[in-house]
């Protein structure tokens, strides 16, 4: 992920690894975000159906309209990332904003990338009221 470079060096010596090390074996890379100023690889670990994105699916208040288990960031909404991610069947997806999808992670994602376009108002007044709620408690 180029935006979150900030930790990686951290991150990297306290794994004993080089930031840009390859990918293991059984890793593969799917690119899911290509805007200027922003690229973003997913990783899928086949093996043990693991999906891992860091910013463009998430099931934190702000990424998900009301009722949906897991979305696709606000940004990224109007262009989901269904030809890079469409043919996996993930039993657990983790993310970077929010906990993890661990049951019935291959629907969550179907549903995701299929209704993201469909449901970004109802997307974005969720993550309005809540913002609104948040002020309201500080």
């Amino acid at each position: 992920m180029d935006r979150h470079r900030r930790d990686a060096d951290a991150i990297a010596a306290r794994h004993g690894v080089a930031v840009n090390d390859p990918l293991p074996a059984g890793v593969e890379r799917r690119r899911v975000v290509r805007f200027p100023g922003w690229h973003e690889v997913a990783l899928w670990l086949p093996g043990r159906r693991l999906l891992v994105c860091a910013d463009v699916l998430g099931t934190a208040g702000y990424f998900v309209a009301k009722g949906e288990p897991l979305g696709v960031h606000p940004l990224v909404r109007p262009f989901p990332p269904r030809r890079a991610l469409g043919d996996l069947a993930p039993a657990a997806i983790a993310v970077g904003h929010g906990a993890p999808v661990t049951t019935d992670a291959t629907s969550a994602l179907g549903a995701a990338l299929r209704t993201a376009r469909r449901r970004l108002p109802a997307a974005y007044r969720h993550a309005w009221r809540m913002s609104r709620r948040a002020r309201a408690r500080d």
